[in-house]
Formats: structure tokens, C-alpha cells, sequence
């Protein structure tokens, strides 16, 4: 589960932006919407797995909630945005928002990457 879990997020992170220089082709949308649904799979099996849920846990509730955000950020780089600029800065912020994913991963605290900066 969790090399599966790892795989999906790595696939995610790399293809972000190729997905943003080439996304008007049907194979990359497709790929795209079974990258963000493979990841709403683990999120929820893993919810499951850990006994640990959404709202009970600060830390799984911001992991989920910055998911979330992470998919309306992809949504905005490769359909809603109506300018280059505005998929570029989409695509920015959601790999920005994909480090804190990492981050509240990883700690195990909402804070994340910040936790580190007041022990």
C-alpha cells in the first residue's frame, strides 16, 4: 500500500508540469483525472488502514483538505484558467501546496514543514 501510495504521489509531482506545457490532449486529461482519483483512493484507504480520520486528527484534516486544494489548483492549470499566466501560477501553486502535503505527511502535525521551525 504504501509503495502504491508513493508511486501515485511521485507520478503527480512529475508530471505536473507536463501536464500544464501539453494539457489540451485527451490521453494527458485522462491521465490526470486517474492521478487525482488514485490519490483521493489512497487518502481515504489510508484513513482506513491507520484507523485515524478527517476532522478527529489535525493532522489528516489538513493533509486532506490541502489534497483537495491540490486538485482545484490542477483543475485551474489545465482547464479553468483563462490566461498562460494564470496556469503557470495555478501549476505554482499547487506544487507549493503538494510540498505542504509532504510536509504535514511527514511530521504527522497540521503545521507541517513549520513544525520544524518551532520544536
Amino acid at each position: 500500500m504504501r509503495r502504491f501510495v508513493g508511486n501515485s504521489v511521485h507520478l503527480s509531482w512529475t508530471s505536473a508540469p507536463l501536464r500544464l506545457s501539453i494539457a489540451n490532449t485527451g490521453a494527458l486529461r485522462w491521465t490526470s483525472y486517474v492521478i487525482d482519483t488514485v490519490l483521493l483512493v489512497a487518502a481515504i484507504l489510508l484513513t482506513l488502514i491507520l484507523h485515524q480520520y478527517p476532522l478527529v486528527n489535525g493532522w489528516l484534516t489538513m493533509k486532506t483538505a490541502l489534497l483537495v486544494l491540490y486538485i482545484a489548483l490542477g483543475v485551474v492549470a489545465l482547464k479553468r484558467a483563462r490566461t498562460r499566466f494564470g496556469s503557470v501560477a495555478a501549476l505554482i501553486a499547487a506544487l507549493l501546496t503538494y510540498c505542504l502535503i509532504v510536509g504535514v505527511a511527514i511530521t504527522h502535525r497540521p503545521s507541517g514543514w513549520f513544525s520544524l521551525l518551532h520544536p
